[in-house]
C-alpha cells in the first residue's frame, strides 16, 4: 500500500511538472514574438533613416557641385533660385531706419520779445517725426525738443532782429549746457565816417535791412535731452526777434544722422 502510494505520488509530480513546463513554453514563445515584432520595427525605421540620409546627401551643394546661393538649376538653367530661409535684407533695413528717423522743424509766428535767459518758443509746428512714436518730439507749449533715440543730431536754428532793434545773442541749450550761440545783429546804417548816431553834418548812410544769423551744430543726444533756444542776453532789455513770410522765417529744427 505504501509502494503504491508512493508511485501514485510521483506520477502526479511528473504530471505537474510537465503542465509547468508547457506553460512556461507557451509564455517564452509569445515573449519571442513580442521581441520578432519589435525587431521588425526597427528594421523598419532604419531603412527609412537610410532613405532619409540618402536623400539629403544628394541635396548636399558640395556634393553636387553647386554653390549654394546659385540660380542654375538641372535642367533649366533660367529657373530662378529662391531661398525661403534668407532673410529679406530690404525689409530689415527699411524697418531699422523707419525705427531711427527723427526730424523737426518749428518757427516763430511773428514779431516776440524776449528777455534774458527766457527761452524762444517757436510756436508753429512745421515737422515732427518719431520713428518710435510717430510724433511728439517738440513741445509747442514750452520749446522744447526731447528726443525719443539717442544718437548723433544735425540741430540748427536761424534767428533775426527787426531793422530798428538792437544786437542781441541766442544759444542752444541741451539739458543745461550751452552747445552753440549766435548774435543777432541788424543792419541799422552805417555813415561814412564809421558812426551810426546821424548828425547834420552826417547824413549819408550805406546799407541798411534785415540780416539773418543761422547756426548749426552736430552734437551727441541722449534720449530724454531737453534742447532748447534761449536769449542768453540783450543789454538788460527785452528784444524783438522778427519772424514772417515776406522777409525771414525764425525758425529751430533738428534731425538725427545716425
Amino acid at each position: 500500500m505504501k509502494i503504491f502510494s508512493c508511485v501514485l505520488a510521483f506520477v502526479y509530480g511528473i504530471t505537474y511538472c510537465y503542465a509547468n513546463f508547457e506553460d512556461r513554453l507557451l509564455e517564452l514563445e509569445s515573449l519571442v514574438e513580442v521581441q520578432n515584432s519589435g525587431y521588425e520595427k526597427l528594421k523598419s525605421r532604419a531603412v527609412n533613416v537610410e532613405n532619409e540620409v540618402a536623400s539629403l546627401g544628394a541635396n548636399d551643394p558640395e556634393k553636387s557641385g553647386k554653390h549654394p546661393l546659385s540660380d542654375e538649376t538641372e535642367g533649366d538653367e533660367d529657373t530662378e533660385h529662391t531661398s525661403p530661409d534668407l532673410p529679406d535684407f530690404t525689409e530689415l533695413i527699411s524697418r531699422r531706419a523707419s525705427s531711427t528717423t527723427a526730424a523737426f522743424q518749428a518757427h516763430l509766428s511773428g514779431i516776440h520779445c524776449f528777455n534774458d535767459h527766457e527761452t524762444v518758443i517757436f510756436d508753429v509746428e512745421d515737422l515732427d517725426i518719431d520713428g518710435v512714436y510717430g510724433s511728439g518730439m517738440y513741445n509747442l507749449k514750452d520749446g522744447i525738443f526731447e528726443p525719443r533715440v539717442s544718437g548723433v543730431y544735425a540741430i540748427t536754428w536761424t534767428v533775426a532782429a527787426p531793422s530798428e532793434s538792437q544786437s542781441f545773442v541766442t544759444e542752444l541749450m541741451i539739458s543745461g549746457r550751452m552747445m552753440g550761440v549766435i548774435t543777432s545783429d541788424p543792419d541799422r546804417g552805417v555813415h561814412t565816417d564809421g558812426t551810426a548816431e546821424p548828425t547834420a553834418q552826417r547824413s549819408v548812410v550805406v546799407g541798411s535791412g534785415v540780416h539773418p544769423s543761422t547756426a548749426i551744430v552736430v552734437v551727441q543726444v541722449n534720449a530724454g535731452d531737453h534742447c532748447f533756444i534761449r536769449m542768453r542776453h540783450s543789454s538788460g532789455t527785452c528784444r524783438n526777434v522778427l519772424s514772417n513770410n515776406n522777409v525771414v522765417r525764425t525758425s529751430f529744427s533738428g534731425w538725427r544722422l545716425f
